[in-house]
């Protein structure tokens, strides 16, 4: 056994483990919803299923001289059927490289459409030229010791992978302007990488060195240009996110005021209460205002001082229809603004006073060893939980307030109602997220 095939076959294995651990990273933190990453993972999952069938077919071939070539009509005919997969992979390599350079570069429709037509008719093509290989063996054959053989005209197999690839040159530098440097510097050695390895395998005898310079490559793109991505997309989450929360509270704020400026009014008339009502209610405008825009998180103790004020009005209005019991073991962690109030006003809304006798709400707090836990309990008439769910995503309510919880604390909420028996809306904060009040000792 040769040095040069130890070598060679050295390379080979640690390239395979290289490649074998990318996909791995790729498969386990991989956002295949965009294109850009789809690509790049079906790119990288038939370029290591090629890189497999290699290495398998390299060892019954005897290519690095760990297993002699026998002379086994047996194993021709599974060298030949691995040699063509592998072939066919190879062509579906270039094609999702193309699909990946299209996708990163954000074609437009038009061209997109007539640059995928072309990297298709180049992919058939080139799986063409493999099945008249593997049928002629007019580039290349096994011989009797079922060892590859590369003919004169093995170099035409290279002719449409390298055209897919000058594609690629072109576009890039038609895109430079627009690309960081990292990028376009990257995407241009992979292209000419490639080419060149072609090259050299078409023109030197049992040298084989795409594989290596492959995995490399794609390691390269993944480290330089792929993690970028994944990067700008969690930060564009999580504006998005916070642009959501933003609307949310937006909507929430002239909501609460047009409800209670309604109760006041009817109160108005003719109704000594009405004042002190007005008064309270200023009070807590003045108050709580800041509360109603604050995108951070606030003590429970602030907001259930909201949500007393709020039910003061309720009270005032319903008079013994409505009936609130306090039971508050714990105080002491954060919540979003306006997590409480609403659910309240829910259960007060579309529960206890839709209910002829009225009834009573009870607001409970207690912990558990991992998270502070609100239960919010109503005898009311109880709700469909499907149709609230379904209502809620046009006006403030439950799945507002679900949805609060997920994005700024990681909280959960869970309604549990049964028709003319009453609701229970339960609040899970974990502790983690829901005990700093450092920020908050002002």
């Amino acid at each position: 056994m040769s040095s040069e095939y130890v070598f060679s076959a050295g390379m080979h294995v640690v390239a395979y483990f290289v490649h074998v651990t990318l996909f791995m990273a790729i498969t386990i933190g991989g956002n295949r919803k965009e294109p850009v990453f789809r690509w790049f993972y079906f790119l990288s999952l038939f370029s290591l299923t090629s890189f497999s069938f290699d290495i398998i077919v390299a060892f019954m071939q005897g290519k690095w001289g760990f297993i002699q070539g026998y002379p086994s009509e047996a194993i021709q005919i599974i060298s030949k059927a691995v040699d063509y997969i592998i072939y066919i992979s190879d062509s579906l390599i270039m094609f999702f490289y193309n699909m990946y350079l299209f996708a990163f570069l954000r074609l437009k429709k038009l061209l997109l459409k007539r640059l995928t037509y072309l990297t298709i008719f180049f992919c058939i093509m080139n799986i063409a030229i493999g099945t008249v290989s593997l049928v002629g063996g007019m580039y290349g054959y096994f011989d009797e010791f079922n060892n590859y053989q590369k003919q004169d005209l093995f170099w035409i197999v290279f002719t449409f992978p390298i055209l897919m690839l000058l594609v690629g040159i072109i576009l890039t530098l038609f895109h430079i302007k627009a690309l960081r440097p990292r990028e376009w510097i990257v995407l241009l050695i992979y292209q000419i990488v490639q080419i060149a390895s072609a090259y050299l395998e078409a023109t030197i005898p049992d040298f084989w060195i795409s594989r290596v310079t492959g995995a490399l490559m794609l390691l390269l793109i993944y480290i330089t240009i792929q993690v970028n991505i994944m990067q700008r997309v969690k930060d564009q989450d999580a504006l998005l996110s916070e642009n959501r929360i933003a609307i949310m509270l937006s909507q929430i704020q002239p909501h609460f005021l047009y409800n209670s400026l309604a109760s006041i009014n009817e109160l108005c008339d003719g109704n000594p209460e009405a004042q002190e009502a007005i008064v309270q209610f200023s009070r807590y405008l003045r108050g709580n205002m800041d509360s109603l825009t604050r995108r951070e998180l606030i003590t429970f103790e602030k907001e259930l001082t909201h949500t007393k004020q709020y039910l003061w009005l309720e009270e005032l209005r319903f008079g013994p229809k409505l009936q609130i019991v306090y039971d508050i073991q714990v105080s002491d962690f954060l919540l979003p603004a306006l997590s409480l109030q609403p659910i309240v006003e829910n259960a007060v809304r579309h529960g206890i006073t839709k209910k002829l006798t009225g009834g009573t709400l009870t607001i409970k707090t207690e912990e558990t060893a991992e998270t502070y836990r609100i239960v919010v309990t109503d005898d009311g008439l109880g709700i469909d939980t499907v149709q609230v769910s379904d209502e809620e995503r046009s006006h403030t309510g439950i799945s507002n307030v679900r949805e609060r919880l997920s994005l700024m604390c990681g909280g959960i909420l869970a309604v549990a109602s049964t028709p003319d028996v009453g609701t229970v809306v339960t609040m899970e904060l974990p502790k983690e997220r829901s005990k700093n009040l450092e920020y908050y000792s002002s």
